[in-house]
């Protein structure tokens, strides 16, 4: 009997000691952001994961940015402002520097642009009312959560005429065209030859 007592002590304590791990693990989980994603938009199932950023790392200790300007510039340094975007160097490390002569570090968001489908059309007139709108309230949604500026893919034109526009990047692939006119124009001359009867090896 007494080994009885004493086997089911031990279990218990074991047993006690997974369920405090696991306590411990729970808890170190939810120290990070929790998030719902699913496989993609037809998928109806959707799973919780942990998603682990800086900002939550027990070790990390964060600075705020200096203060910026209207291009997300520090505003800090004297470097020539030139109207343009530009890199320097400066103590052996380039900087991207922006139109008025402030180190800039772009923080930006791709495929920033409305969506083309029917619901997501829908959707943005029912909650913004106008293509206009909803780029002057996202814009200002991105700047209040640290962004300044969107990637490539984004729809260009319509942040333009944003009344204080994110810094924009876009795509520029001169021989992406020359390629596509390239073999188009070997195709061509490929099939006036076979035609002709001459056989390409």
């Amino acid at each position: 009997m007494n080994k009885f007592y004493t086997l089911l002590g031990i279990t218990a304590i074991t047993c006690l000691s997974c369920f405090q791990k696991k306590l411990v693990d729970n808890k170190m989980d939810t120290s990070f952001h929790q998030v719902n994603a699913r496989k993609n938009a037809t998928d109806p199932n959707w799973k919780t994961y942990t998603a682990k950023t800086i900002d939550r790392l027990s070790n990390f200790n964060y600075s705020h940015d200096p203060e910026t300007n209207k291009y997300g510039g520090w505003k800090v340094g004297n470097s020539k402002g030139t109207g343009f975007f530009r890199v320097e160097k400066q103590d052996s490390r380039w900087w991207i520097i922006d139109p008025e002569g402030k180190p800039f570090i772009h923080k930006g968001v791709a495929v920033y642009r409305p969506g083309s489908s029917e619901n997501q059309y829908q959707a943005l007139k029912s909650k913004y009312g106008s293509d206009q709108n909803w780029v002057e309230k996202e814009s200002d949604f991105l700047k209040a959560h640290g962004f300044n500026g969107t990637g490539a893919w984004s729809n260009v034109d319509l942040i333009r005429e944003s009344e204080e526009p994110l810094v924009y990047t876009i795509i520029v692939n001169p021989m992406g065209a020359y390629k596509h006119q390239h073999i188009k124009s070997l195709e061509e001359n490929t099939n006036k030859l076979v035609g002709k009867g001459i056989v390409l090896i």
